[in-house]
């Protein structure tokens, strides 16, 4: 079944685990604060793996002639797959109730380079019904 998640946040600087509920086949990622040269957005697919993805690179209107820039990134990029679930159990001799806390989930990983403290990030994340790999169409 497919899900779309649509959703916005204001980073602090650090690394982010976004949680979705799902690890998207495909998310945008918008920067609505980079600087000239960051990049302003990206765009992953979970086929591709991590940190490979598609960036487009912000540049001021300073009529030097540059602009927004597509760059494939086969390396060295920002997202990667969050698929953690972790159990915490209590310790019965600290609480009167036993009880058991799953914790974690799944979404991406956006590192820390990509946002400063402060800027506002926004992210479309698609979990596809089909994601079909053709593999070498001339095979």
């Amino acid at each position: 079944m497919t899900q779309i998640r649509t959703g916005h946040f204001e980073a602090d600087g650090a690394e982010v685990d976004l949680p979705l509920g799902f690890v998207p086949s495909h998310i945008k990622l918008v920067n609505a604060n980079a600087a000239d040269g960051e990049p302003i957005v990206i765009e992953w697919w979970s086929e591709a793996g991590d940190g490979v993805e598609l960036w487009y690179l912000r540049h001021d209107n300073d009529g030097d002639g540059d602009n927004d820039t597509p760059i494939w990134k086969s390396t060295g990029g920002y997202v990667s797959e969050y698929d953690e679930k972790s159990v915490l159990e209590t310790d019965p001799a600290s609480v009167e109730d036993d009880y058991v806390k799953v914790i974690g989930g799944k979404g991406v990983t956006i590192a820390a380079a990509f946002m400063d403290n402060g800027d506002e990030i926004y992210f479309e994340a698609i979990l596809a019904d089909r994601d079909v790999d053709h593999g070498d169409i001339n095979a």
